[in-house]
């Protein structure tokens, strides 16, 4: 009698089997190592600020001469 209401909004289709392989979720190897690549050298970067913050810069240089003679 009455005409079936449409859901208002349609659920995703699920991926057909065949194509499977072409979807990975994953990021790309590429998109990995450039991550890791930036966590690295912001370590980096933290370390050396917080060595600059804890040494003072003329005792750090006279330790190192003192090393090299």
């Amino acid at each position: 009698m009455f005409p079936k209401a449409k859901p208002t909004i349609e659920a995703r289709k699920p991926i057909p089997k065949r194509n499977t392989q072409n979807h990975n979720p994953l990021p790309a190897k590429s998109v990995k190592a450039r991550r890791a690549a930036n966590y690295y050298m912001n370590l980096y970067v933290d370390i050396n600020s917080a060595i600059a913050r804890l040494v003072p810069m003329g005792y750090l240089v006279s330790f190192t001469d003192e090393i090299l003679v």
